[in-house]
């Protein structure tokens, strides 16, 4: 969709930037919180999953977008489980 089109092209750019510095980091971080479902897991050398109780992650949902406890819930059930995302990346935090 249009959402993984506009990371895609995040996620480019920054790189592309980085890259230009005089002297780029060994090391590019670029956060997607649905890495896995939108299929770009491919174009890293790596995937660190940050894993928090969920009812941490529902309070600073609510508390960063305003939205409720069902919104958030309506969201995690579109995605992959938390315990499926840690089980697919290569670092758990």
């Amino acid at each position: 969709g249009l959402g993984d089109v506009y990371k895609r092209q995040e996620l480019d750019r920054n790189y592309q930037l980085q890259q230009s510095l005089p002297n780029p980091p060994p090391l590019f971080v670029f956060e997607n919180s649905l890495l896995f479902e939108s299929k770009e897991k491919r174009d890293f050398d790596g995937i660190v999953a940050v894993v928090a109780d969920p009812e941490v992650c529902c309070q600073r949902f609510m508390k960063a977008t305003g939205y409720d406890q069902n919104e958030f819930k309506r969201r995690m059930a579109r995605q992959l489980s938390i315990s499926e995302k840690a089980a697919r990346a290569d670092h758990i935090i």
